[in-house]
């Protein structure tokens, strides 16, 4: 039943409701990852996620969007490894370069565009190879390998969070490992591993960020849990020890509180660097 509504879905995206693609995400998302031998059980299932995909890329919407967009193809691409897509992908990576040869406002897009690619180049070195050298845009009649090599090494500091880190470290380790380097490759061979330890030493923050939080997590939870239990005393006892606790001074204490959790609430989340689209990797 739940596969009848992904036509339901679709014939509603139809009708000029795209701008609403970032609230189908997490469904089209399950679609995928959840039930994976029924998405590729019907040819249907695949054309319906890439109609959707592309349409978003290719119509002027806003770039949050297309940067879903491109998720999606890039989730479908690493779901399916080894699954018999190959015919998705040159679709799938043209789909990706075309948006990247027009205006780009934020790195996000450009990363998320480029990850589609390194996806694919994961999922198959040898068919993407094919697929760039094959690939032409109006605007050039030269192979699109070399726009895209140059563009990715210009940006492996854009890659922020765990998921597009790794991505673009699997990448890079793949294209070191080819035996007969394309020219576009050799030409950028000495900033490759550079590229690679750069990302790692993200990666090594991010984690390190993320235990110290985990850490501070757990012993606020302690202390809490302390006070939780500690023996409320009686207004008797209050009034025999002479502490009164006034109405107001519980509610400062409160606001300092919230105040203090908030701020490290807000310093974690910057300093983990995740993406918005991480969830969805």
């Amino acid at each position: 039943q739940m596969w009848q509504l992904l036509s339901v879905l679709y014939e509603l995206f139809q009708q000029d409701c795209f701008e609403y693609f970032t609230d189908m995400m997490p469904l089209l998302h399950n679609y995928v990852t959840v039930d994976t031998d029924t998405l590729l059980s019907s040819p249907k299932h695949l054309e319906i996620m890439y109609n959707m995909c592309k349409k978003v890329l290719t119509v002027n919407t806003d770039e949050d969007a297309e940067c879903h967009a491109a998720k999606l193809l890039e989730v479908i691409v690493l779901q399916c490894k080894g699954r018999g897509i190959d015919q998705c992908i040159p679709l799938f990576v043209e789909a990706a370069l075309e948006r990247l040869t027009r205006g780009v406002k934020t790195s996000e897009l450009r990363t998320m565009c480029l990850q589609v690619v390194i996806a694919a180049l994961y999922y198959s070195p040898v068919l993407l190879l094919h697929t760039l050298e094959n690939i032409r845009f109006p605007h050039s009649t030269e192979p699109i390998t070399a726009q895209f090599i140059n563009q990715w090494m210009n940006d492996t500091d854009c890659f922020l969070g765990v998921h597009d880190r790794k991505m673009c470290i699997i990448g890079l380790s793949i294209l070191i490992d080819f035996q007969n380097r394309p020219p576009a490759v050799e030409t950028v061979a000495a900033q490759i591993v550079p590229s690679i330890l750069l990302l790692f030493l993200g990666l090594k923050q991010v984690y390190a960020m993320r235990t110290a939080s985990e850490q501070d997590e757990g012993m606020r939870a302690e202390v809490i849990a302390e006070e939780e239990n500690e023996e409320i005393p009686s207004d008797e006892d209050e009034v025999r020890g002479g502490g009164t606790v006034t109405k107001e001074q519980t509610c400062n204490e409160s606001q300092e509180n919230a105040s203090s959790d908030e701020e490290d609430a807000e310093w974690d989340e910057d300093g983990l660097e995740e993406t918005a689209l991480e969830g969805f990797s």
